[in-house]
């Protein structure tokens, strides 16, 4: 869903064909409202990206080096998962010589050395006036079809309060179906001690 698409279908939703009147105010408008919808709805289904790591510490550096991987890589937020080593055979998660802080900062182990697979959470996409309409909102689309009744709603929380009820239970009740359909169709791991 891009921009333009979720500003539309905000505007239907909130019985306005002027879209300039949900843009009027700075605390209600409709950059506002997008924003504090977007921070709410990726929790329904989170997405994830990977990172590769090489590490290959100089001699004489200290039992750890620190990455910090929101500023290493623009697209990262945070990290979601112990990071696993990369080899010809496959992805093995790391089981110690690691550190995780504030789920931004990575310190490995001066022991380890290669290269290493980092799942984390992306960015929000940065949506501010000059954002262009085909700005993408970076949200799995069938989490995007969320978003207007929740902009909507805080659009009209103080116009029309019922209606802005109206829209959150709607929001609240397709965001508890989505999620567990998605829990539902989550495959299930199993992980030996032996790493079989």
């Amino acid at each position: 869903m891009t921009l333009e698409e979720c500003r539309s279908a905000t505007a239907n939703l909130a019985f306005t064909h002027d879209l300039a009147d949900i843009d009027d105010t700075a605390e209600g408008g409709f950059l506002y409202a997008l924003r504090r919808a977007l921070y709410l709805t990726e929790g329904a289904c989170p997405r994830t990206v990977g990172v590769e790591l090489e590490h290959f510490p100089e001699e004489g550096e200290g039992p750890y080096v620190c990455y910090d991987l929101p500023a290493m890589f623009s697209h990262v937020r945070e990290i979601v998962a112990p990071p696993e080593v990369i080899t010809e055979e496959g992805y093995y998660p790391l089981r110690r010589g690691y550190r995780i802080e504030s789920r931004r900062r990575l310190y490995l182990s001066v022991c380890h050395k290669g290269r290493f697979y980092i799942k984390c959470r992306p960015a929000v996409a940065a949506i501010d006036a000059d954002s262009p309409p085909d700005t993408p909102l970076g949200l799995d689309e069938e989490v995007a079809q969320l978003l207007p009744l929740l902009v909507a709603h805080y659009l009209l929380l103080d116009e029309d309060p019922e209606k802005a009820a109206h829209y959150m239970t709607l929001y609240r009740e397709q965001y508890g179906l989505l999620g567990s359909r998605r829990h539902e169709a989550a495959p299930t791991e199993y992980h030996t001690v032996n790493n079989w």
